[in-house]
């Protein structure tokens, strides 16, 4: 339960919020018009630099700011009733960019407490060289690879709030609760097509610059619960992606648990992308992963897979297993990504205005053709 003190200050917020909705409903003609000489300030640009005032460094100002938390001049975004404009989203993206990397050594130091290395110093191959370690320094070990369904659209808000909040002895992370309050205090719009919408009431926007850092915060209790009751299992994350490292039977046992504490909060694990793999031919056969591989089945019909040890798995894309099942995986990679190179140099040969834009833009923004070396 959100504590009393949070509790009030949102419904604080929330009050200024109506009685600044009431006073822009009023009609037209009991409003003093403004002069035609004279551009009314967009309604999030105070907010705007007040949030990145305060997300700058104390002995930077010449006055150390008050709490960010006690402010009253932040609004949420625009009601479902109209589509926000785009200076708004910009705004949002600056302030919420400024915020984040002013307290990334706060979002590291809680995100390390729950084994994830989403804010670390090249923290994916962190991940995928303890993985790789691990398993050559244990041979009689495994490793399960997770994947939460729709882990960004189902994730509790109430735990992103308690989480932000935080306690009196750990509150660092405590000044990006208005931040939150302006893109959550209401129901998320989401839009499909030109005039299709509906709200969500869980889960991040897409696109926001917390995302990261809100679903680390709304698993984390899933994975401290996890820690405690399995202490001799490696639980290593990266954003919404886990693994799990030990013995077979600790391994099988901390993935039914993590499934049961994932149906708890009415979110669900992608048994399908499930796989075990160890090098140890007698670890993939054990009666407890071969009974996780039958009782684990997801709504699609794919269940949880073993893989043998001349076969390989992926860590954050990236190959770890036997070296000529990495190999082959690599070739593999490099001819699709080959074949994707050549449709964007055939896209760019058109005579469209736009053709050389698009395929910019397919090079700058798509996951593929690009290619994790390590």
């Amino acid at each position: 339960m959100v504590p009393y003190d949070l509790e009030r200050q949102r419904r604080h917020e929330l009050h200024l919020i109506r009685l600044d909705r009431t006073s822009h409903a009023l009609p037209r003609r009991t409003r003093r018009p403004a002069p035609r000489t004279r551009r009314r300030a967009h309604p999030l640009a105070r907010p705007a630099a007040h949030l990145l005032l305060h997300s700058l460094p104390a002995h930077l100002l010449l006055h150390t700011p008050r709490p960010l938390y006690t402010t009253q001049r932040l609004r949420p975004l625009p009601t479902v009733s109209a589509r926000p404009p785009a200076l708004l989203n910009v705004l949002s993206h600056l302030v919420g960019g400024a915020l984040v990397s002013g307290r990334k050594g706060a979002c590291e130091r809680y995100a390390l407490k729950v084994g994830n290395y989403a804010f670390s110093r090249d923290g994916a191959n962190t991940v995928i060289k303890q993985v790789q370690l691990y398993l050559a320094e244990h041979p009689g070990h495994g490793v399960q690879t997770t994947d939460a369904a729709c882990a960004f659209q189902r994730a509790p808000r109430d735990e992103m709030e308690r989480e932000l909040y935080g306690t009196d002895g750990d509150c660092e992370l405590r000044s990006l609760l208005p931040y939150f309050w302006l893109l959550y205090a209401d129901p998320a719009a989401l839009y499909y097509g030109e005039s299709w919408s509906f709200t969500s009431q869980e889960g991040c926007q897409q696109g926001c610059t917390l995302g990261c850092l809100l679903y680390v915060l709304s698993v984390s209790s899933v994975i401290k619960t996890l820690m405690a009751e399995f202490d001799d299992v490696l639980i290593l994350g990266y954003i919404d992606d886990y693994y799990f490292l030990g013995e077979p039977a600790r391994v099988a046992a901390c993935y039914r648990r993590y499934n049961e504490l994932m149906d708890e909060r009415r979110a669900a694990l992608n048994h399908g992308k499930g796989r075990f793999f160890s090098f140890s031919a007698s670890a993939s056969q054990h009666a407890d992963v071969v009974a996780l591989c039958r009782d684990m089945v997801g709504a699609d019909g794919r269940a949880v897979e073993a893989l043998a040890p001349s076969e390989g798995v992926k860590v954050l894309g990236a190959p770890v297993g036997d070296p000529a099942w990495c190999r082959s995986f690599l070739l593999s990679k490099q001819a699709a990504v080959a074949a994707d190179i050549d449709e964007i140099e055939a896209l760019t040969g058109h005579d469209h205005a736009s053709s050389a834009q698009a395929a910019l833009l397919l090079l700058r923004y798509c996951a593929a053709p690009r290619l994790m070396l390590f």
